[in-house]
Order: structure tokens, then C-alpha cells, then sequence
């Protein structure tokens, strides 16, 4: 899995951002698992608007986030044959996703 850090916009003080290139098909799920889980975090705490096309993200959010929490990482591992820490990985999304709010 490789990291590539950008900008949004062509100045220095436009956004920075990630993006993540997957090797593998279980490297796109961890990071896809990932990134609703996120969405998941940062709006748990809000009223969201009632658009059922939101409301459907937020519950496959919802889904991801407890996917992670209660040890979906180590099965992503173990189909796909891969040797991530998988306790490292959550324990850092909780540490950076909590952090970052």
C-alpha cells in the first residue's frame, strides 16, 4: 500500500490530502472499510439530513465502523493472505480518527 500526500489546488495553501494506492483487492477494502468508518466517527455526533441516499450512507458508515471495531481486519487478512497488524491498524484509526475531530 503506498501514500501519496497532494494538494487540492495548484498554491501551497490549498487543502492536503491522501490518496492511497492498494496492491491488492484486501488493501482497497481496508481502506474503503476505512473511509466510511471515518464518516462514520465524524458524523455520528450531527443531525443528518433525512435524504434516504444519506441516510443509507450513513448506516453502510455505521456498518464499516462496527466491522472494525469487533475484528473484521484480522478476516481481511487472513482471505486475502495478508500480514498487517491488525490491532495497530485499528487502534491507530481510532487514535488519528478521534484526534482529528
Amino acid at each position: 500500500m503506498r501514500i501519496i500526500k497532494a494538494h487540492s489546488g495548484s498554491d501551497q495553501n490549498s487543502e492536503l490530502f491522501s490518496v492511497f494506492l492498494a496492491g491488492t483487492l484486501g488493501e482497497a477494502i481496508i481502506i474503503q472499510v476505512m473511509q466510511l468508518a471515518t464518516f462514520f466517527v465524524r458524523h455520528s455526533s450531527e443531525t443528518l439530513s433525512k435524504h434516504p441516499v444519506i441516510q443509507a450512507r450513513f448506516r453502510e458508515a455505521r456498518g464499516c465502523y462496527e466491522f472494525l471495531q469487533r475484528g473484521g481486519l484480522n478476516d481481511i487478512n487472513e482471505t486475502y493472505h495478508l500480514s498487517y497488524d491488525t490491532n495497530a491498524l485499528r487502534d491507530g484509526f481510532n487514535y488519528y480518527v478521534r484526534k482529528s475531530i
